[in-house]
C-alpha cells in the first residue's frame, strides 16, 4: 500500500532524549551483523529468512540498498536540503522490487556490499556534531529528524538481524541501548502509518509502553503527530507490558502482540501498511498471486502464471498462537493448531511440536460445488510480513490421497 508522506517542518514523530544516542547501537548492530554474515557459508545465505518469500541473501540485499539510502538521505539533510523521493514509496511492494532487480547477487557480492554501506553509514554517523542530529531528513513517513531517521534505521535493522538469525538457530545479541531505542522506534511507527492513512483522529491518544530484561518505559501522545517520551507519564494508563524483546517484536508484527481492543491503534497503522492481517483476528486467507510473481522451486526463480480464480483460497491457515510461522524452502512450517482447509480430516500437531510439508509441494484447491481441484506448485508464506499463497496450477482433476503428506 503506497503511503503519503508528511514533508515540511512539522514531523509526524519526536522522541525526547539525546538525538545523538542513536548513533552508537545503529553503528554496533550493523557491524555485528556484518561479522555474522561473513562466517555464513552457501546453505545459510540461501536458507529462508523470516521474511516471506526471502533468503537471508534477500533480506542482506535489502540492507544494503536501505543503508545506501540512509547515507544518502542523512548527508542531503545536513547539507540544509532534505530529499522528498520516496512520495510513491510502497513499504510492500517497494522493498521487494529492489530485492528483485538485483538478482541472484553472489553472497560474497552480498557481504561486501553490506560491509562497504555499513561502514558508509558508520563513518558518517561518526562524523555528526550535536546540533545537526535534529535537521529533517526523509524517511519513509516524511521529513524526520536526523536523530529519528537514525533511530528507524536501528529498527529495522535490528529486527531484520533477527529475520536472518532465528531461523538458523543462532541467538542475536541482546544490547540495552539497541533494544531501547529501537523499541520506542516500533511504538511510534503503529500510530504514525494510521495517522498518514487517516485511521485516526486526531482527538488525542496516550499509553505506556513498559517492559524488563532489558528495562524500557515510555509513554506514546498522539494528537496530529506522534511524541514518544523519555520517561513514562504517570497519568497515562499501561497499554504494553512484558519482556523488552518479546514487546519489541510485537510492535514490529513478527510475533503476536495481545492487545485490548483501546490499544489496537498502537499496531493497526502498521498492520495496514505492511498488508498484515490483525493479530487478534489471526485467520488467515491466502490467496494465489497476481501478475508474474517470485519463486523459488528448487533454489531457481521462475515466473508464476496469472492469478486463478476460485471460490475457495488455496489454505486457510488458522491462528498460530504464539506466531512462530515461518517458512523453511518450499515449505510452510506452523505450531499448534494451524490446520489446511483443503486438508480438513487431517489434525493440528499437538502443542509445542513444529511440523512441516516436503517441499516443492502440491496443495489442492477445493471448489465449492465440485469434488475436483487445481493442483497448485506453491509456496505458503506464514512470516508476519506477508500470508500468502503464491504459485501456478500445473493440472486439474481430481484431488488424490497421497497429495498431502505430513513430516514432523
Amino acid at each position: 500500500m503506497k503511503i503519503r508522506p508528511r514533508y515540511g517542518p512539522d514531523p509526524l514523530i519526536t522522541y525526547e532524549g539525546d538525538p545523538a544516542a542513536v548513533a552508537t547501537p545503529a553503528v554496533r548492530q550493523r557491524l555485528r551483523l556484518a561479522q555474522t554474515l561473513a562466517a555464513f557459508g552457501p546453505a545459510q545465505w540461501d536458507a529462508p529468512s523470516r521474511c516471506a518469500g526471502w533468503t537471508n541473501r534477500d533480506v542482506v540485499v535489502h540492507l544494503v540498498s536501505a543503508n545506501r539510502w540512509w547515507v544518502h538521505s542523512i548527508s542531503e539533510a545536513r547539507r540544509g536540503r532534505p530529499t522528498e523521493m520516496l512520495a510513491d514509496f510502497d513499504p510492500v511492494a517497494t522493498p521487494a522490487a529492489l530485492v528483485a532487480a538485483a538478482g541472484n547477487l553472489p553472497a560474497a557480492e552480498a557481504l561486501d556490499a553490506y560491509v562497504r554501506s555499513s561502514h558508509a553509514l558508520a563513518d558518517l554517523l561518526g562524523s555528526f556534531t550535536g546540533g545537526e542530529w535534529t535537521m529533517p531528513g526523509e524517511n519513509p513517513l516524511g521529513h524526520l529528524s536526523i536523530s529519528a531517521n537514525v533511530r528507524h534505521a536501528l529498527w529495522d535493522g535490528w529486527v531484520h538481524e533477527r529475520d536472518i538469525t532465528l531461523g538458523l538457530g543462532l541467538a542475536p545479541a541482546v544490547e540495552p541501548d539497541e533494544v531501547d531505542a529501537a523499541l520506542r522506534c516500533a511504538a511510534a511507527l503503529g500510530p504514525a502509518f494510521g495517522l498518514l492513512l487517516g485511521d485516526l483522529d486526531e482527538r488525542g491518544l496516550t499509553a505506556t509502553v513498559t517492559a524488563q530484561d532489558p528495562a524500557v518505559g515510555f509513554t506514546i501522545e498522539v494528537d496530529q503527530a506522534v511524541r514518544v517520551t523519555a520517561d513514562p507519564h504517570p497519568a497515562a494508563p499501561v497499554a504494553v507490558h512484558g519482556p523488552a524483546v518479546d514487546v519489541l517484536e510485537g510492535l514490529s508484527l513478527r510475533t503476536s502482540l495481545e492487545l485490548e481492543p483501546q490499544w489496537r491503534w498502537l499496531t493497526a497503522g502498521l498492520e495496514r501498511s505492511f498488508e498484515v492481517a490483525p493479530h487478534t483476528a489471526r485467520v488467515q486467507r491466502s490467496r494465489l498471486s497476481a501478475g508474474l510473481t517470485r519463486m523459488r522451486t528448487g533454489g531457481s526463480r521462475q515466473r508464476s502464471l496469472p492469478r486463478a480464480r476460485h471460490p475457495l483460497c488455496v489454505a486457510q491457515l488458522h491462528r498460530c498462537s504464539n506466531e512462530r510461522c515461518i517458512v523453511l524452502g518450499q515449505a510452510p512450517v506452523w505450531q499448534e493448531d494451524a490446520v489446511l482447509k483443503a486438508d480438513p480430516g487431517r489434525p493440528a500437531p499437538a502443542k509445542g511440536v513444529l511440523c512441516q510439508w516436503p517441499g516443492p509441494f502440491l496443495v489442492p484447491v477445493l471448489e465449492a460445488r465440485h469434488r475436483q481441484a487445481d493442483v497448485v506448485e506453491c509456496r505458503v508464506d506464514l512470516s508476519s510480513m506477508r500470508r500468502r499463497v503464491t504459485g501456478q496450477v500445473v493440472r486439474r482433476g481430481p484431488v488424490p490421497s497421497s497429495t498431502l503428506t505430513r513430516a514432523t
